[in-house]
């Protein structure tokens, strides 16, 4: 997750959420883009300090993202769709923890993307279904300790998420 006087602290994190809308548009009948703004929080499970047994950790870590997104349809299946890409943007990643070291606080905007696969499918003449994957990355954060000691810093979150969307075409 990232360093703490030099040493590496890992912050494990238990399941999470992740909520947003996109707005696109399609370039042709394979290829579509949108811009997405998402936000995604975990609880925070338990800590290790500079490979140390792991120690309990209390709070949460959450991210917001704004990201533009390209998606190619790869095949159709019958009326399914596969697809795949992925997309680039930023995401502020902040902290509420606490565990024995410290605890991560105020963080920071960073670069952030994905890479994401899945499978539409029309439920009406304006309406599809979404299933999909995510693997969404954001590193090189800082956070604030939140007992006033040194920056937690060159932290990285990667999550991996699995989706359901409904899209409306106008």
């Amino acid at each position: 997750m990232g360093h703490y006087e030099n040493y590496p602290v890992e912050l494990d994190l238990r399941n999470g959420f992740l909520i947003g809308a996109t707005l696109g548009r399609k370039i042709n009948d394979a290829v579509r883009v949108e811009g997405e703004l998402s936000y995604s929080r975990y609880k925070a499970r338990s800590s290790t300090y500079n490979n140390r047994p792991a120690s309990e950790a209390t709070g949460k870590l959450s991210a917001t993202y704004l990201l533009g997104n390209i998606w190619v349809d790869l095949a159709r299946i019958g009326q399914a769709r596969v697809y795949a890409g992925g997309g680039l943007g930023g995401a502020y990643v902040t902290g509420r923890t606490s565990f024995p070291e410290g605890g991560y606080g105020k963080g920071k905007t960073r670069a952030a993307g994905q890479l994401g696969a899945g499978v539409t499918f029309p439920i009406a003449k304006n309406f599809e279904v979404d299933f999909g994957y995510r693997l969404k990355g954001v590193t090189k954060v800082d956070f604030k300790d939140t007992q006033g000691g040194e920056p937690f810093t060159g932290g990285k979150l990667i999550t991996h998420n699995l989706q359901f969307g409904l899209t409306a075409k106008f």
